[in-house]
């Protein structure tokens, strides 16, 4: 799923994520800390910075891996192919079914991303060594995101706000 029209309210209570927004990036922490939040942020800052002209998609991941288990296997490669290139931020990534096509799909994805030098973003719940896959992915991911990797903390804000899940 590519969320398009990301809500105007994301640019306002984090419209400063503290770290580098320019450059790739990888945040992980529990549920509800703020990740997806950020993310949204960066893709609505960018888009006022940049006068709409900057096209970042957030996908989510669990969503993109059921997309390749439903696509006809002559298409499975212009899906790969979708979302190697471009700005793309990949929510959720590490939290969708595990299995080998899902694993080959990722890998291909991030080592294209990986030799095309892409900006690219990730959230997740999980650290990058906890991630569910080899360690190259692993690898990639860290090399891609370099210094710009942040652990966000504390409790889940929707629970706190009465905030539902979206």
């Amino acid at each position: 799923m590519i969320y398009h029209g990301v809500p105007n309210r994301y640019s306002q209570a984090n419209s400063e994520p503290k770290f580098n927004k320019r450059e790739s990036f990888y945040i992980y922490g529990g549920t509800g800390t703020g990740k997806t939040y950020s993310a949204c942020s960066i893709i609505n800052i960018s888009r006022e910075n940049h006068a709409g002209e900057t096209d970042i998609r957030l996908v989510s991941v669990p969503s993109l891996v059921m997309d390749y288990r439903n696509v006809p296997f002559t298409d499975k490669e212009a899906l790969i192919k979708r979302y190697s290139s471009g700005l793309v931020i990949f929510d959720d990534i590490g939290a969708e079914y595990q299995s080998e096509f899902s694993q080959e799909f990722i890998l291909s994805i991030i080592d294209n991303r990986w030799n095309a030098n892409v900006w690219t973003g990730f959230t997740s719940n999980l650290s990058i060594d906890e991630l569910p896959y080899g360690d190259r992915v692993k690898s990639r991911i860290a090399g891609i995101a370099r210094n710009n990797i942040h652990q966000f903390d504390g409790k889940d804000k929707r629970l706190e706000t009465g905030e539902q899940d979206k």
